[in-house]
């Protein structure tokens, strides 16, 4: 499961001073991870779940809901805040949420805070289904294109809004998440080739890409700094490695 967060974009506040409609992820831009998302990543989640999703605080499910979720749906860059059209000249549209904030001491403690612009990011939980990657020219970083994701939930957060400190943590977020995926294979194919158990054509492409992602990375990164995350991605890069190998030697 990954997650991801956007400067808290609220569009209204309803008159009952309970409701709030936001923005919690936009279309078409390269975000601070390093991922573009696509109009209609979320249409088949959408479908599929409509009606289950939670909105809740700092992703913490082991706690109620602190809102009631009224509407989720994406929208075209015309339904944008002028705000957000203005950040992100790139973007496409986004994901509105719709949310009515309970009357609970946690309820009412987050509504307080996004009234009063204590409480300054939403973020969202999913997994990535479908996804490519491509390379930005100018910068000659690696760009993930998500144009299917899985999601869980909504959430209201308090990461910094300093987008210096979000991209600071980039390199380790998507470690993670690369680290996560391999996790995935492990529990759902045998690593060492001896159950007989093979990679999915899917999963070896899977692996493949993670190899290139982690091959950026180590590129990109300044001899002097990172010298944790080099050391896991370079940790990472051999594990993949070998798994490919065993792979390809299954598909031979």
């Amino acid at each position: 499961m990954e997650y991801k967060a956007i400067e808290l974009e609220t569009k209204e506040i309803g008159e009952d001073g309970r409701t709030v409609t936001g923005i919690a992820a936009v279309f078409g831009n390269v975000d601070y991870m390093g991922d573009r998302l696509y109009k209609g990543a979320f249409k088949k989640t959408l479908k599929e779940q409509a009606g289950k999703f939670r909105h809740l605080w700092q992703h913490d499910m082991a706690q109620p809901p602190i809102a009631t979720v009224k509407e989720l749906k994406e929208i075209g860059r015309d339904e944008l805040p002028d705000s957000v059209a203005k950040a992100w000249p790139d973007a496409t549209g986004g994901l509105m949420v719709v949310r009515k904030y309970l009357d609970t001491p946690r309820g009412n403690e987050v509504l307080a805070g996004i009234v009063g612009g204590a409480i300054g990011e939403m973020s969202f939980a999913y997994d990535a289904l479908k996804y490519d990657f491509d390379e930005d020219k100018e910068t000659r970083t690696v760009i993930r294109n998500l144009r299917e994701v899985r999601l869980y939930e909504t959430s209201d957060v308090l990461w910094g809004a300093n987008p210096a400190t979000v991209a600071s943590k980039s390199v380790d977020y998507r470690i993670e998440q690369l680290d996560g995926l391999l996790k995935d294979l492990r529990d759902t194919a045998d690593l060492d080739g001896k159950a007989g158990r093979v990679l999915s054509a899917r999963n070896l492409n899977r692996l493949r890409d993670a190899l290139n992602v982690l091959s950026e990375i180590l590129a990109a990164a300044e001899p002097q700094e990172d010298d944790d995350a080099k050391a896991r991605a370079l940790a990472l890069t051999e594990a993949i490695r070998a798994r490919i190998a065993v792979a390809e030697r299954e598909f031979i």
